[in-house]
């Protein structure tokens, strides 16, 4: 048994390590099998968590894992479980020291390095990577950015954009640009300021003039 009969072990604290066999959510407890006590099995036993009124937090071991379970004088009914260890073949996924991470079963991660200032998310080819000086995301389909307000984007010095074919959409008005073309569709266009043009001009429809206009000389 879990705790011997002797008056003086009973009213102390005893650290037993064993392994989940189940878990249960809606309650975060799970129970735990101690083989080296006749393969017994706790009653349900409280999760130890760093919060959980105003900021609440939610994790679980698997079953399997190995936890470390401390038991009070009552016993199996007097118990929590304190947290998991790496035990066996089971090994940490980082050796630095200067790593704070999780990693989930499905290989998703997040990553902290503070020997770096470097915070990194990875969701399969996902990734996010922050530092002191920038911020990298990189998806192998759709980032998406939207708001019922404003979306403000500011460089200080420039702001790059780069695509093989840009799409901008406001109201009714539609600008395409590609490689080789670019597009623009409005109901009134208007330029303000001096427009340059180099190569051949092509005009459908009437053109209305204001101010002096240069003809070619054409003889």
């Amino acid at each position: 048994m879990i705790f011997e009969n002797d008056q003086n072990d009973r009213n102390m604290a005893v650290l037993k390590l064993g392994e989940v066999v189940e878990v249960l959510p809606d309650q975060c407890k799970a129970r735990v099998v101690f083989d080296e006590d006749d393969s017994i099995v706790s009653d349900p036993l409280p999760i130890v968590i760093p919060n959980s009124i105003e900021n609440r937090d939610f994790h679980l071991p698997d079953v399997g894992e190995d936890v470390l379970c401390l038991f009070g004088s009552a016993g199996l009914e007097d118990g929590f479980i304190l947290g998991s260890i790496y035990a066996g073949e089971v090994v940490p996924p980082s050796s630095s020291a200067d790593v704070r991470m999780v990693e989930f079963a499905d290989g998703s991660k997040f990553t902290f390095d503070r020997s770096a200032s470097t915070f990194e998310i990875e969701i399969g080819s996902t990734r996010i990577k922050l530092d002191r000086d920038s911020v990298n995301v990189e998806a192998p389909q759709r980032v998406s950015v939207t708001s019922d307000q404003a979306v403000d984007i500011e460089g200080a010095a420039v702001v790059n954009i780069k695509t093989p074919t840009l799409n901008l959409n406001v109201g009714g008005t539609i600008m395409q640009l590609n490689d080789s073309s670019a597009t623009i569709t409005s109901q009134d266009l208007t330029f303000r300021g001096n427009v340059s043009m180099t190569g051949n001009l092509s005009v459908s429809g009437n053109g209305t003039f204001s101010g002096t206009v240069h003809a070619p000389n054409v003889s």
